[in-house]
């Protein structure tokens, strides 16, 4: 099952960068003198559509952060004295809306060396935390009359959803079309992968569609076929459009359609992902909600 792409490893001392790219976080190394009201300045590369820069002015400093993507994306930051973190100078999370750009304020602080570090760590992803407002309501991500089984989801056994007790597997034939559960915006297609069985190694290999939806919550439809996916990155979608088709690719040895709805968290921690995944609250053309249950079979509504 695939999870969110990892954010890129970035290090920087003062204007040269060494980039690594396995790491699952950014930081910035930034040296400036104590006696001396020193301007320093770190560029970063344009990673995951964020252009980062690091102003250091006396003793504080200004972070000035640019979203060059057409989504909305999630930044956390963490600033310290010290290299290993134990006095933290500035936490925070924001959303940077498309193609804007913030500027976040690193405070002034006492130095007693000649020498003294600033340590940024930040991580990002796709989505938006700004809305507090949401609407858990979705509907079942097949056409009507299609008859689906709930194959895995939270009140039966957990074979492969150890770490995701929310997400829930719909059992149905090779090529049944799946449609988007809401209106959103198509932000990552993955549709290369061919191979499917309960290989280790297949375990990030599935075919997958995320859709942001406009108050944050993401739904991810996984397991498509090689080429399955009816829609391209930057699409807007409407509730009941078809975006793809059934397939049995990555760690999965049936056809069925894997599927997630992530919501953003209220805090952050800086190596971790900024969603989680929540039960969904599935309804019909009327908006009355459906009580799914293991092992049942239904016949989609309109």
């Amino acid at each position: 099952r695939p999870s969110h792409p990892p954010p890129k490893y970035l290090l920087i001392r003062q204007s040269s960068f060494i980039p690594k790219f396995k790491m699952q976080f950014l930081r910035c190394f930034l040296v400036c003198f104590t006696f001396f009201l020193v301007e320093t300045i770190c560029h970063a590369e344009n990673i995951n559509k964020l252009k980062v820069t690091l102003n250091a002015k006396g003793y504080g400093g200004v972070i000035s952060i640019e979203n060059i993507d057409i989504f909305p994306r999630i930044i956390g930051m963490e600033a310290y004295k010290d290299e290993i973190h134990t006095e933290k100078i500035l936490s925070a999370l924001l959303t940077i809306e498309p193609k804007s750009a913030v500027e976040v304020k690193i405070p002034e602080f006492d130095i007693e060396q000649k020498k003294r570090n600033i340590y940024l760590e930040y991580s990002q992803a796709i989505g938006r935390t700004n809305i507090k407002q949401r609407k858990n309501a979705f509907r079942i991500p097949f056409q009507k009359d299609t008859t689906i089984i709930v194959c895995q989801s939270a009140d039966g056994p957990q074979i492969t959803h150890l770490d995701k007790p929310y997400a829930i597997d719909f059992c149905v034939p090779e090529n049944t079309p799946i449609i988007a559960t809401r209106d959103g915006v198509v932000t990552e297609v993955v549709q290369e992968y061919k191979e499917s069985g309960w290989k280790e190694e297949l375990k990030n290999k599935a075919n997958f569609i995320n859709i942001l939806h406009d108050d944050g919550f993401i739904t991810r439809y996984v397991h498509l076929p090689y080429n399955g996916s009816k829609v391209s990155v930057g699409d807007r979608v409407k509730v009941n459009q078809i975006i793809g088709v059934v397939g049995m690719t990555g760690y999965t040895n049936g056809p069925h359609l894997h599927f997630e709805l992530l919501e953003p968290k209220e805090g952050f921690l800086i190596h971790q992902s900024f969603y989680q995944v929540i039960n969904p609250n599935f309804i019909n053309n009327a908006g009355k909600s459906l009580d799914l249950v293991f092992k049942k079979t239904y016949k989609v509504d309109d």
